[in-house]
């Protein structure tokens, strides 16, 4: 007892020695954009809340310039009588200009500051980051911006695009990384492509359509729907005829509780010959035209157009990727794994990406069907 009693005594007395903050004169920073200005340096905006019980308005701004992220945070608490801290950061929105030129420089802090959050988005803007985050200020931009990307990823209509995910791909050979571009709609942010880089380097987007195939074969996944357009000459005697005006030259097809399994394979090293088969379990929700399904072979003619329609579609977004050299779907990195090539480089794979042969094999198989308008 008279040995614990000392150490109790001192362990309070080391306690009250230890520099607390108070919450009250922090501002928490939740957003982070960065545009480029003339001689690379960068303009800064950051979002910031505050828990101070007499400010009216917890979500203030504040910007800054600087040539780097540390800067960017010390010049900002130049502006502001609060301490700015980064440990609740949750989004690092790039202009699209600062992104052409690469913004890994920026995201350096992220790697080996273990106060910096580790769930954090990376996207880029189509205009300016300032654009976006001064957008409006009536409501907690921050928390919109981060379940705007967090629930559409939850749901499945966005891949994963996480900074842990940027950070894998960009250190990898053989796979580019992929994020959300945001852009202006209405005085609101939307996200309405994905920012394809190369590298670090932003270089291009893909679209909607184009997301919902790069997750065709990038990850197992479910899709609540999707409209697949198909020609309609192959179902013009099973169309019931109506007076009302239709598209002349095709179905829009509705699918229901999407399910889908892919794997990709390579199957010429030499020659660089992948194939990837793709499966897809769906219901058929909706069509265009009241089409009649009474017989196997009308539902076999509509899931051999389905796949040869998506199949279609891979093809030219490959095209697309193969003509920006970028890799988004990591067959580099499959390369690599398959043949143990140690002496791959980035510059060597950048050579031999453009001129890969890809097989696509789409299988669609419908669950449920019936008469439908």
């Amino acid at each position: 007892m008279k040995i614990v009693l000392p150490i109790l005594c001192m362990a309070t007395l080391l306690i009250g020695c230890v520099d607390t903050k108070q919450i009250e004169q922090l501002g928490i920073i939740t957003s982070y954009g960065a545009d480029l200005l003339e001689d690379d340096l960068i303009n800064n905006t950051l979002l910031y809340t505050q828990f101070d019980p007499d400010i009216k308005e917890p979500i203030q701004l504040v910007e800054s310039k600087s040539n780097s992220y540390e800067g960017a945070v010390d010049a900002a608490n130049l502006k502001t009588n609060y301490k700015l801290v980064t440990g609740q950061l949750r989004l690092k929105v790039f202009g699209k200009e600062l992104a052409k030129q690469g913004i890994v420089r920026l995201l350096t802090t992220h790697y080996r500051d273990a106060e910096e959050p580790s769930r954090l988005y990376v996207v880029v803007s189509d205009t300016t980051a300032k654009d976006v985050l001064t957008i409006n200020t009536s409501f907690n931009l921050s928390k919109f911006l981060y379940n705007l990307i967090d629930n559409n990823r939850k749901l499945e209509i966005l891949p994963k695009s996480d900074f842990k995910d940027f950070a894998h791909k960009y250190a990898d050979i053989g796979i580019d990384p992929i994020q959300p571009l945001i852009t202006i709609e209405k005085k609101k942010p939307i996200i309405e492509r994905l920012a394809l880089f190369q590298n670090d380097v932003f270089v291009g987007s893909l679209t909607t359509e184009e997301t919902f195939l790069f997750k065709l074969v990038m990850e197992n996944f479910k899709a609540v729907t999707q409209e697949i357009t198909i020609p309609k000459q192959p179902f013009e005697e099973f169309i019931k005829k109506h007076e009302d005006k239709r598209d002349a030259e095709n179905l829009h097809v509705i699918l229901s509780e999407l399910r889908s399994g892919q794997k990709i394979t390579l199957e010429d090293t030499k020659n660089l010959k992948y194939n990837v088969d793709i499966k897809i379990d769906a219901n058929l929700l909706e069509i265009s035209e009241q089409v009649v399904i009474e017989d196997e072979k009308v539902l076999n003619k509509m899931e051999e157009q389905i796949s040869k329609k998506i199949n279609k579609k891979l093809e030219e977004m490959l095209d697309k990727l193969k003509e920006l050299n970028v890799d988004t779907i990591g067959f580099g990195r499959i390369y690599n794994q398959e043949t143990k090539h140690k002496e791959l480089t980035e510059q060597k794979w950048r050579e031999l990406y453009p001129t890969i042969d890809v097989t696509f094999n789409v299988d669609v198989n419908i669950l449920r069907h019936g008469v439908f308008d």
